[in-house]
């Protein structure tokens, strides 16, 4: 889950999505989804505090919380 530190500021919001549909590109050769090997890129962009939405992606079946931001 990629969580931008302040949810209401445009660019940090489109750097978290740039960085989810980064992680989500085919990572091998054969061009299989990144779904297919498990690999799942969420951005947590609600209009909530920092720590709601940190939260929220911690109680998800997340295994890794990327936090972007200045």
């Amino acid at each position: 889950c990629v969580v931008p530190v302040a949810s209401t500021e445009a660019a940090l919001v489109e750097y978290a999505h740039r960085v989810a549909r980064e992680i989500r590109r085919p990572a091998d050769s054969a061009g299989r989804s990144p779904h297919a090997l498990g690999v799942v890129a969420d951005v947590e962009d609600a209009n909530d505090t920092l720590n709601k939405r940190l939260r929220n992606a911690q109680l998800a079946p997340y295994s890794l919380i990327a936090v972007v931001g200045q």
